[in-house]
């Protein structure tokens, strides 16, 4: 378990962890968010036959913000870099389950 504030690896560690994360809001209040950005812990979208087909929304990278998967409200929000006042890294363990 690390503890920082923001740091230039922290996205390329949230690909093989999760995080809570604490930051300001806009708004000025304290929040705490549990996120990652480990694909099979983001849902995929369903996908019907009646939906119509979308192009994809392109969007340009502000590298001052970063962009992560809330665990808890299910759905992708971005956090201001310059706004993370503690991060709480917590590694991804494999378990052998056959030494068990």
């Amino acid at each position: 378990m690390k503890h920082y504030a923001y740091y230039e690896g922290f996205e390329k560690d949230l690909l093989t962890a999760t995080a809570s994360v604490r930051f300001i809001k806009k708004d000025g209040s304290a929040r705490e968010m549990l996120c990652t950005r480990i694909a099979d812990l983001i849902p995929a979208k369903p996908v019907t036959e009646s939906a119509e087909v979308k192009p994809a929304k392109t969007r340009v990278a502000n590298p001052n913000n970063i962009a992560v998967y809330d665990l808890d409200k299910n759905a992708w929000r971005t956090i201001r870099k310059n706004t993370i006042t503690e991060i709480e890294l917590f590694a991804r363990k494999k378990v052998d389950l056959r030494v068990l």
